[in-house]
């Protein structure tokens, strides 16, 4: 099984900055492939691993929505402006949009994307739908939404 660490993942505006790894696994059996990816920014790396596979398995989230998120606590205007700038920073290099993923896997050739591990939403109960819309705009293959606690 390939494993692949990329310098995706960094803590912003602290010492340890560059200093974490985001991990890929590939599993490919006789039937079908599959890439995981943890919290990751868009990533070539990730499009060469996921290269032709099946399913590509990825956290998502909106930027948007989790600032929202933030306004609605407070926490956002609790931040200065460099930690305001450095948090967008850490969400764009560090995690992925809709928009991301479904370019990702567009490149790699992906036939499935299962989107899972989504940010916070505003929305009470979301279903998180807009996010396989918004994939499906820059990706034709299926795009399964697993919610976390999701039963199947």
């Amino acid at each position: 099984m390939p494993l692949v660490a990329c310098d995706t993942w960094r803590a912003v505006l602290t010492p340890p900055y560059g200093k974490y790894k985001s991990f890929f696994y590939r599993v490919d059996t006789p039937d079908r492939s599959f890439l995981f990816t943890d919290d990751t920014g868009p990533s070539d790396a990730v499009a060469a691993l996921a290269k032709r596979a099946d399913v590509l398995v990825t956290e998502v989230t909106s930027l948007q929505d989790v600032i929202e998120v933030f306004k609605r606590t407070g926490a956002w205007q609790a931040k200065t402006e460099d930690e305001q700038k450095g948090w967008i920073r850490h969400m764009e290099e560090e995690h992925v949009s809709p928009k991301d993923v479904g370019e990702m896997a567009t490149r790699a050739g992906i036939k499935t994307i299962v989107m899972t591990h989504f940010g916070p939403s505003v929305q009470p109960n979301d279903d998180y739908q807009r996010f396989a819309d918004e994939a499906k705009k820059y990706f034709s293959g299926n795009v399964v939404l697993d919610i976390d606690l999701m039963e199947f």
